[in-house]
């Protein structure tokens, strides 16, 4: 079974992108307002079976569904989507998990292996320099494999806004 090699530090961010986006619900087929975040992290080192040290990138492509107060929807009929993002401040958002409907599909290859990946919750923290800052709560599956033990961690990433 290969190690990860000091996951929560060097699994580091590399770049990120977030936009307003509607999808159809895979659940009913109704359409859902919300966010799609495309997001890159390198350095995703490990031992593999043969004792060999190696390196993977993880690329997570995720949507959530928000639904802002009345009052950020009428200024983001009036003003700019930019009032979307504030409101996410400070507001951690659940997202669903495989087998739930609407769930994001990301996985990463370990050792060969498939190893899918959870985000698990995106909470907003703040925007700056047009773009949002963001924590995320991620979780490899590498039991599903059994390429390595699960393993959850906590990365903050910037995402930039593209309007």
């Amino acid at each position: 079974m290969p190690v990860i090699l000091d996951f929560e530090r060097k699994v580091i961010f590399k770049e990120g992108i977030v936009r307003a986006d509607t999808i159809r619900s895979a659940k009913d087929g109704k359409p859902m307002d919300g966010f799609r975040a495309s997001i890159y992290f390198k350095d995703i080192n490990y031992v593999d079976t043969s004792g060999n040290e190696q390196s993977a990138e993880l690329h997570l492509s995720i949507f959530w569904s928000f639904q802002p107060s009345s009052t950020l929807s009428l200024l983001y009929r009036t003003i700019d989507e930019m009032y979307l993002y504030k409101g996410m401040i400070g507001h951690k958002i659940m997202l669903p998990v495989n087998p739930e409907p609407d769930f994001n599909d990301n996985s990463v290859y370990i050792n060969d292996s498939h190893v899918p990946v959870d985000v698990l919750s995106i909470q907003g923290i703040k925007i700056a320099n047009n773009q949002l800052v963001a924590e995320l709560e991620i979780k490899f599956l590498g039991r599903f494999e059994e390429s390595f033990q699960n393993v959850s961690m906590v990365k903050v990433v910037n995402l930039d806004i593209i309007q």
